[in-house]
């Protein structure tokens, strides 16, 4: 009897042990699958951001290709139909693929000219003031973003200061300084992010003063350049640039339409090439996903720096469709 029970004692011990061993030996494996799959997880995202990163060099070759190209053409000019305009490319890796998307940033109003010293500010003031008409936005909000990115604390007529802002919940302060992402947008009273998200797509935050592209410069933006200019003469304006660009103010004005237009070109804000450009990186390989979002800028002899990084999603796509494609 007594011999029964031990073996029904030890029974439940050896059961008892078998189940601890178990249950170790699952948290064991588990604990073991996961960090597989997070090592598995961080070696495919490293190698995406390197993929990235070479793919951030393949664009600045193109945009120094593009600079060596103009100076043996004795024509420096900047146009859709150029090579390093990889709009909607698309590169298959080994298990995976890489999405480009170069946009030229001096197709955009720098909001940052409206801090200028020089007449920029005020043209560019005007532009900004037609873009909101076109948006049906009421034109006074350009004053708000003037007194956000000028250095003075004056306010202008329908702008806003501090004491605007300190009013705010939470309070704070007007920057007084260039603006760095169009996401501070939704930091100036009267804007919202409906508003904002379609202003974004003619609008840039560049670190100089900077002309507008005329031959990447959307159609809307184009009219926006000037009340006296009209769809008529906006459309001729696309028509002359589609094939190798203007280069100059002498060509633009060789454009039938435009003729007697010379004193109202000569003072808006405008360049036929560009220093500034960006690019939206996304690659996909095995079963992750990487975001980058570059900022080049390219002196005049042609050497490229990476300015800015955003990775991932930055609030602003700040993305609208060319209007032509880079031919083959």
């Amino acid at each position: 009897m007594m011999y029964s029970r031990q073996q029904g004692m030890a029974l439940i011990y050896v059961l008892l042990i078998f189940s601890l061993m178990t249950l170790m030996a699952s948290q064991i494996l588990t604990s073991l699958w996961q960090q597989t799959r997070k090592s598995s997880h961080y070696l495919d995202r490293a190698q995406a951001r390197l993929y990235a990163q070479g793919a951030e060099q393949y664009i600045a070759l193109k945009l120094e290709e593009d600079i060596r190209l103009d100076q043996e053409n004795g024509r420096h000019v900047d146009h859709l139909n150029e090579q390093w305009n990889l709009y909607g490319s698309a590169y298959d890796i080994d298990d995976g693929i890489i999405h480009i998307k170069v946009m030229d940033q001096q197709s955009r109003l720098n909001i940052n000219n409206l801090a200028a010293t020089n007449s920029y500010a005020y043209q560019s003031l005007l532009i900004l003031q037609n873009l909101m008409r076109s948006f049906s936005l009421s034109p006074t909000l350009a004053y708000r973003i003037k007194d956000w990115v000028d250095k003075d604390r004056e306010v202008a007529p329908g702008g806003a200061e501090d004491a605007t802002y300190l009013r705010m919940i939470p309070p704070y302060r007007a920057a007084s300084t260039d603006m760095r992402s169009l996401t501070e947008l939704d930091l100036i009273a009267g804007l919202n992010r409906e508003s904002n998200q379609q202003l974004a797509r003619e609008l840039t935050t560049l670190p100089q003063v900077s002309g507008i592209n005329i031959n990447t410069a959307s159609r809307d933006l184009l009219l926006s350049l000037s009340n006296e200019l009209t769809a008529l003469e906006v459309d001729a304006i696309i028509q002359a640039r589609s094939g190798k660009g203007l280069a100059n103010i002498t060509e633009l004005l060789q454009i039938p339409e435009l003729a007697t237009k010379a004193t109202l070109f000569q003072s808006l804000p405008l360049s036929f090439n560009s220093r500034y450009f960006s690019a939206i990186i996304q690659v996909k390989y095995r079963q992750t996903q990487y975001k980058m979002h570059s900022w080049f800028e390219r002196d005049i002899s042609g050497n490229v720096y990476i300015i800015r990084r955003v990775i991932g999603y930055s609030g602003y796509r700040n993305v609208r469709e060319n209007s032509s494609r880079r031919l083959a």
